[in-house]
């Protein structure tokens, strides 16, 4: 009878420690996120890339009020610019065959086809004018110290495009939104010579 017991209780051991690793397989494995997106930023020679947020992420897409709550720039990217720099924004293949738009403070950076390169260039001195410019049509006021904060934002492969004609810029802005399925976003500050 201790034969069978002990035969028993081993086989028992085993079973426990078999289903505890399963478990654990399991665990890890939901744990594991698939990647995002990239986008990559970059100003003259100083280059900064990341995924998209999985909380900014979503391919049905996020809907105008996550955008908004995505548009902050919580992970602190930011680059001091000068006037003149030069602005590059880069993004997945995959992004670019959805298209891309650019927001600047929020707003959709004029009457825009979207982008269908995985790569642009923008004068930073454009930047902030166009931002100052956008601010003033919205009647808002500007952010503090003249910063301006960039965001990319992968629209939905069901989108069709988006156009200003006829609509007010609140209205373009907030199609816009509602058309995102990712977003990146940095903050550009002008730096004292």
């Amino acid at each position: 009878m201790t034969a069978i017991s002990t035969s028993r209780g081993r086989r028992a051991v085993r079973t426990t420690v078999a289903v505890g690793a399963v478990s654990l397989g399991f665990v890890v494995l939901a744990a594991c996120q698939k990647p995002t997106p990239n986008a990559h930023f970059t100003l003259n020679t100083h280059t900064d890339s990341f995924e998209a947020d999985h909380d900014c992420h979503d391919g049905d897409g996020l809907g105008a009020d996550l955008v908004e709550t995505c548009l902050t720039t919580d992970d602190g990217v930011e680059f001091g610019t000068r006037s003149g720099d030069t602005f590059r924004i880069g993004v997945d293949p995959k992004v670019a065959e959805d298209g891309w738009v650019v927001l600047i403070n929020g707003f959709p950076a004029g009457t825009q086809e979207p982008y269908s390169s995985t790569y642009q260039t923008f004068d930073t001195d454009e930047l902030f004018s166009t931002a100052t410019q956008l601010q003033s049509q919205a009647g808002v006021e500007p952010p503090a110290e003249g910063e301006v904060d960039i965001t990319v934002g992968q629209l939905r492969d069901d989108t069709e495009g988006l156009n200003l004609d006829g609509t007010s810029l609140e209205e373009f802005q907030a199609n816009t939104l509602s058309s995102l399925q990712s977003t990146w976003t940095v903050r550009l500050k002008p730096e004292e010579h």
